[in-house]
């Protein structure tokens, strides 16, 4: 029950659900789960920016500014291009790999998938 709420939350208490759930799993052997955590925790930030800022057109270097404010560190403060688009695309394919792989480690079926282990839900 536990780790399917961890998979569905959104994705600052997911990470602090997931890490926790993780670490409290029996069949865990997920040694740096505490650095993902605060990589999911990073990235969500992004994506809040990315999701919910002000897009400005891209000047003639092709990098545009983010307008975007958040609650606790102010404003989001990284010119954007499809270089710095393509780092954090690929960072985030990292980030699932890892948070499938620690599922699937403990013998579960990560959701969505027809992967090995355990379904962790019927359909």
């Amino acid at each position: 029950m536990q780790l399917e709420q961890a998979l569905t939350d959104t994705l600052w208490p997911l990470s602090e659900v997931y890490g926790k759930v993780v670490r409290e799993h029996q069949d865990a052997d997920f040694k740096n789960v505490g650095n993902l955590v605060e990589d999911i925790k990073k990235a969500s930030k992004i994506r809040n920016a990315l999701c919910h800022g002000s897009w400005h057109a891209p000047d003639a270097s092709g990098k545009t500014d983010l307008y975007y404010f958040d609650k606790k560190d102010g404003k989001f403060d990284t010119r954007i291009d499809i270089a710095w688009l393509q780092q954090v695309q690929a960072h985030v394919v990292d980030l699932i790999c890892n948070v499938i792989n620690s599922v699937t480690v403990m013998g579960w079926e990560f959701p969505g998938t027809a992967g090995p282990g355990e379904p962790i839900w019927s359909k």
